[in-house]
């Protein structure tokens, strides 16, 4: 949750290189928006912010331009020491949308600088700024040492991530594919399909 952060400030204007979300570079960087800063990112930019709590004022990063044309934007997350955990995991609520829109990409930087990318999506996950957020995730428990994260949003419509957290990867996972049709609407029957999570038979 970036509620603490000051919306229409770019990243590189908060924090320093020794722990904060930040980045080095002035010129292309994400920026801390909300959901009611339509006239900057028009008809692309998510109305609210990511996760259960999001709303019209919730701050989210998203991708933010100074050329039309090219481009990607890169913002570091602070470090996290993994070391002491079970099973840690990744999770990332994001919104991509626009006909032209760009890539969401995580790299896992280890403490010696290895890159390896965890998590990548490409092109638009959203249909429209009033779209649902939607939450990836990355296993972590191959890493047993401190280490931080790289998100790169390539050029194109809004790249938007919100709510970033490291957690221990519960036990009993969420089910996906979730969907639901009315077999016998006179007789009031359903039929309801899901994929289960991990370890959720």
């Amino acid at each position: 949750d970036f509620g603490t952060y000051t919306a229409l400030s770019f990243a590189s204007q908060m924090g320093t290189s020794g722990g904060s979300w930040y980045n080095a570079a002035a010129g292309i960087n994400f920026a801390a928006f909300t959901g009611d800063a339509s006239p900057y990112m028009p008809g692309t930019g998510p109305t609210i912010g990511g996760g259960t709590d999001g709303g019209s004022t919730d701050i989210y990063w998203s991708t933010y331009y100074t050329t039309a044309t090219s481009g990607s934007d890169v913002i570091f997350t602070p470090y996290f020491d993994v070391s002491a955990m079970t099973t840690p995991r990744l999770s990332i609520d994001y919104h991509i949308n626009g006909t032209s829109a760009g890539n969401l990409t995580v790299t896992l930087i280890q403490s010696d600088g290895t890159e390896t990318d965890v998590i990548s999506y490409t092109g638009a996950q959203q249909t429209s700024n009033s779209d649902s957020w939607r939450t990836g995730y990355a296993d972590l428990s191959s890493y047993d040492e401190v280490v931080r994260f790289k998100i790169t949003g390539t050029y194109g419509g809004s790249v938007s991530f919100d709510d970033f957290i490291i957690e221990e990867t519960p036990s009993c996972g969420s089910p996906t594919a979730l969907s639901a049709s009315i077999a016998d609407f006179a007789m009031g029957s359903a039929t309801l399909s899901w994929t289960a999570g991990g370890n959720n038979d």
